[in-house]
């Protein structure tokens, strides 16, 4: 990102502010690690120089390598109705499809293994609501 076309052009000080305005000093730690004048434009940076600039930059941000955790998000591929109101609905998980009731399915929804929006009214009554732009959960087939 910095060495792309937004940033590169910038000072260090503008890029750092750009970047992070709610913290003024930011830059000063960047200064102070790197030794840079914060007047020279990213793109002035040779390799080494940008190389000391993102890992001053992962130091005053106090960066650490983490681990990530694939969570597969389900998706909803049918329902079943009773007088109208949805009672169960087609989960589509790998590899095969899997009714759930409308319970589960609220609870896979809160805990964002589904592509769905729980909905609670104020009277209690909880119900899915299809992500925005998302065809309404009774035309999918």
């Amino acid at each position: 990102m910095l060495r792309g076309s937004v940033y590169s052009p910038f000072t260090l000080r503008a890029a750092i502010k750009r970047y992070d305005s709610t913290n003024p000093n930011y830059i000063d730690e960047i200064v102070k690690i790197t030794k840079f004048n914060p007047e020279r434009t990213i793109k002035s940076l040779n390799d080494k120089e940008f190389e000391m600039l993102w890992k001053a930059i992962e130091f005053v941000e106090k960066w650490r390598v983490g681990t990530e955790d694939f969570i597969e998000k389900w998706i909803i591929s049918g329902v079943h109705k009773k007088k109208g109101v949805i009672v169960e609905y087609l989960v589509h998980k790998s590899p095969k499809d899997v009714w759930v009731t409308k319970e589960k399915a609220i609870q896979l929804a809160i805990e964002g293994r589904l592509h769905a929006v729980p909905v609670h009214l104020k009277h209690g009554t909880h119900y899915l609501r299809p992500e925005y732009k998302s065809k309404p959960f009774e035309i999918i087939v």
